[in-house]
């Protein structure tokens, strides 16, 4: 079962939004070009029709929407990765510059977010045993 989401796949607090908004944008982008070119390598034609029924409005409306438009065309192109508009998006080499973005995308972003609350208890509690545990060896 493959769940489609509208607007951006990464979320941030608005901290980080404002920060990494441009970024946001193109990793969203292709992510979701990502997804259609798996679904395509595939020939899973019927995930990309329900892709694009779903977001089509959103594209519509984008700045980018001239690039969009020939994404609509590929599930009827019979050879997509031998055209030149697509041909770039079939190699390994974009796929894996995919990823690499997301990965360090998502280090950089999470680095910047403040410590969760239940890591600092635990640490405050493995100190706590360690000063008890320095007591009793002093008496």
């Amino acid at each position: 079962m493959v769940v489609l989401t509208r607007g951006p796949i990464v979320h941030s607090p608005s901290s980080l939004l404002d920060q990494y908004r441009e970024s946001i944008y193109h990793l969203d982008t292709a992510l979701k070009r990502y997804f259609i070119i798996s679904a395509r390598k595939r020939n899973n034609l019927d995930v990309i029709d329900a892709f694009f029924k779903k977001f089509a409005a959103e594209y519509i409306s984008r700045p980018d929407a001239l690039d969009w438009q020939k994404w609509f065309i590929l599930p009827h192109i019979k050879h997509p990765e031998k055209t030149p508009e697509f041909e770039a998006y079939f190699h390994k080499n974009w796929s894996y510059s995919v990823q690499i973005s997301l990965k360090n995308f998502l280090a950089t972003a999470l680095c910047r977010f403040p410590r969760p609350k239940i890591l600092a208890f635990m640490t405050l509690k493995m100190e706590r045993q360690e000063f008890r545990s320095t007591i009793e060896r002093l008496k």
